[in-house]
């Protein structure tokens, strides 16, 4: 009787053992998964902050655009005048700072993908 005993203590022992193996699997899982989520979402912000500098030196371009064409005597613009070619610099660096982000947010869901983590795999219907 005391040796059944044992063997159902080992194999409760062992049940419980094996449930905190997946529980700490689990948690290192739901970890990974928020930091990649909040990765994404802070790169997420940083393009949209680009996208509205980039709004802003468009503004910007055009309102000087319209005060060189109506202050009469020019009828077009080009680089040559430095103001617009300074907005014109920004402009496409802007634009290069939002096309390295979006390539890292790119990035990062390929790996997930190719890491077999895709929306079909996560078992989380919208995911």
């Amino acid at each position: 009787m005391s040796e059944n005993k044992n063997d159902v203590l080992e194999t409760i022992k062992k049940m419980l053992e094996k449930g905190l193996d997946v529980s700490k699997d689990l948690l290192v899982k739901a970890g990974d998964k928020m930091q990649d989520l909040g990765e994404k979402g802070s790169l997420k912000v940083e393009i949209l902050k680009i996208d509205h500098q980039i709004e802003k030196k468009l503004l910007e371009l055009g309102k000087k655009t319209f005060e060189i064409l109506s202050a009469g005597g020019i009828r077009a613009v080009d680089k040559s005048d430095s103001d617009v070619n300074s907005l014109v610099v920004e402009i496409d660096s802007l634009y290069a700072k939002k096309e390295e982000k979006e390539v890292l947010l790119t990035n990062s869901k390929d790996v997930k993908e190719e890491n077999g983590d895709s929306p079909e795999n996560s078992g989380n219907p919208g995911d």
